[in-house]
């Protein structure tokens, strides 16, 4: 049986609370079956993020049988793939010496002094690796790590770019799948797919209860709610759980489509969450539709997309940087969109031309937004591009506020006007 690298940030320990009811989360609980991970304990205790990946890959690179790798979301395996192949020299050399040099992880003395205790020199697998990676990161996984089965980590709504740029690069051949989907405040559903689609998941309730919202009145402050039973294949609802942990009809934001029934049990997909609507004129503009125009735009430019988030103009009106500069009080409500773009493996700066392309190609795909545009009620979009590593600095700031950078999703929708203050703070000097 082969090992798993598991990509948990970082370990909770129990506590309890004023009821003496024991407490941690989640992705903790995994840690007792840890004989199947490649890391050991004192990996998982690490708590800088870049120093967590770096340990996690020497002891994941110095495994020949390594036949899974999971995390919670693709944006924490996207990260640690970006530290493998910034470092992969220096970790071959890990690997080599079965030991890690001081000053390389920000861990004390005594930490390291552990973690270097369960690593062993092997000068043969050090070279294998040098050699593989030499040819290029392009299907490094699958070539490193022969019988890599899976990557088991959520890919949808938010995350589906990060899934995207690791299936072009590092992962490629590699299948993706997610074995089941979790809410903070509980599991809703498991993949049952024979073809292990990671965007389909059955529901199954075991010690909670559901009900669901319609997608029509979602936006009211007191909606009803229809019991499982009433869900309607091809419809869309607001998930609500009732759990023994305590929480009572709590509306978790996320709207998910029945697409069809297993045994009695409701088949969903996830469409996208409440608060991550672009609505300036009842135009209710999903995620998915938005990041599918972007992707499509990029591909027709021929250019690759890092990342992004957006925005309405209505959310910028307490931004100083936006105010001083680039507010009109007598423009249409519109769409402003921040992105991080590269062109044969360099950061670049899209034209004015090329910028108003996104603009015409969501018009085209989506009609009300078009039919919005032509009557005024919308205008149109505003494209800044930030300096390169700008969303590198937004995901560590966002972590910061957060404190847990497991669970980070890059708000695809930003709200935040300290996020979008910085945001304006790092653009090109050409349009600052």
């Amino acid at each position: 049986m082969g090992r798993t690298l598991m990509l948990f940030h970082t370990y909770s320990p129990v506590v309890k609370d004023t009821t003496k009811i024991p407490i941690q989360t989640m992705s903790s609980v995994a840690y007792g079956q840890r004989r199947f991970w490649t890391n050991p304990y004192e990996v998982f205790t690490i708590v800088e993020e870049r120093s967590f990946f770096y340990a996690s890959a020497v002891f994941a690179l110095q495994e020949r049988e390594l036949d899974s790798m999971k995390t919670v979301f693709a944006f924490m395996m996207h990260s640690f793939w970006i530290v493998v192949s910034n470092n992969w020299k220096q970790i071959c050399d890990n690997v080599e010496k079965g030991h890690i040099d001081r000053g390389t992880l920000k861990v004390d003395d005594e930490t390291l002094k552990k973690i270097n205790s369960n690593l062993t020199p092997d000068p043969e697998r050090a070279e294998e690796l040098r050699k593989e990676f030499r040819k290029g990161l392009f299907g490094i996984a699958k070539r490193i790590w022969p019988r890599m089965l899976y990557v088991d980590m959520v890919c949808t709504g938010a995350l589906a770019l990060p899934a995207k740029l690791l299936r072009e690069n590092q992962l490629n051949g590699i299948p993706f799948l997610t074995l089941f989907i979790a809410a903070t405040e509980t599991i809703c559903g498991y993949n049952t797919d024979n073809d292990m689609a990671p965007t389909k998941f059955t529901l199954f309730p075991v010690d909670q209860y559901f009900e669901w919202i319609s997608e029509l009145r979602v936006h009211e402050t007191n909606p009803e709610t229809v019991d499982t039973v009433q869900i309607k294949v091809g419809e869309s609802y607001e998930l609500v759980v009732t759990t023994f942990s305590g929480l009572n009809r709590y509306r978790t934001g996320d709207v998910l489509k029945c697409v069809d029934k297993y045994n009695q049990y409701p088949v969903f997909v996830f469409c996208y969450r409440f608060g991550q609507l672009l609505d300036l004129a009842g135009e209710k503009m999903t995620e998915e539709t938005f990041y599918n125009n972007l992707i499509t735009t990029c591909e027709q430019l021929g250019i690759q997309l890092l990342d992004y988030t957006c925005t309405s103009s209505r959310n910028m009106a307490g931004v100083g940087p936006y105010l001083d500069k680039y507010q009109d009080s007598s423009a249409a409500p519109h769409y402003i969109l921040f992105l991080e773009v590269k062109k044969d493996g360099k950061h670049i700066f899209l034209s004015k031309e090329d910028r108003a392309e996104l603009d015409k190609n969501l018009r085209k795909k989506y009609d009300l937004y078009d039919q919005l545009r032509n009557n005024g009620a919308l205008g149109e979009m505003n494209v800044f591009m930030p300096k390169e590593g700008t969303f590198h600095e937004l995901k560590s700031r966002i972590i910061h506020q957060t404190k847990n950078p497991t669970q980070f999703k890059m708000p695809r929708v930003m709200g935040s006007q300290i996020n979008l203050e910085f945001l304006m703070t790092q653009l090109n000097a050409d349009e600052q």
